[in-house]
């Protein structure tokens, strides 16, 4: 691929999610969703952030792996009990990580 190429896929790909974007802001920046509609978009960013996230810690080597011999999965549970006692983020993170780092040290 020539250099011209690539900056016009980039350019391309950029003004395709810009106008995807801007659309729902001129066709219904003006406009009152409905009570039920707004209250189902504030749960968007945590389906999301599950659907991306939770296959890490359900899969390793490419076969669902729901035991203490996966190190993510563990250390995920270990985020959750952090999650819920905290109710801190750092604290959750600090937490998983933590976990995740010395069972990938002790399991290699």
């Amino acid at each position: 691929m020539t250099d011209f190429t690539i900056w016009a896929i980039i350019l391309l790909a950029a003004l395709g999610t810009f106008t995807l974007r801007a659309s729902f802001i001129l066709l219904l920046g003006k406009k009152r969703m409905p009570h039920w509609f707004e209250q189902a978009l504030k749960f968007v960013p945590v389906a999301v952030l599950t659907a991306l996230i939770l296959p890490s810690f359900l899969m390793k080597n490419g076969q669902i792996a729901i035991s203490v011999g996966n190190e993510r999965f563990v250390a995920g549970i270990v985020a959750v009990i952090a999650a819920v006692a905290t109710k801190n983020m750092l604290w959750t993170i600090a937490a998983g990580m933590t976990a995740l780092w010395i069972l990938q040290a002790i399991m290699g």
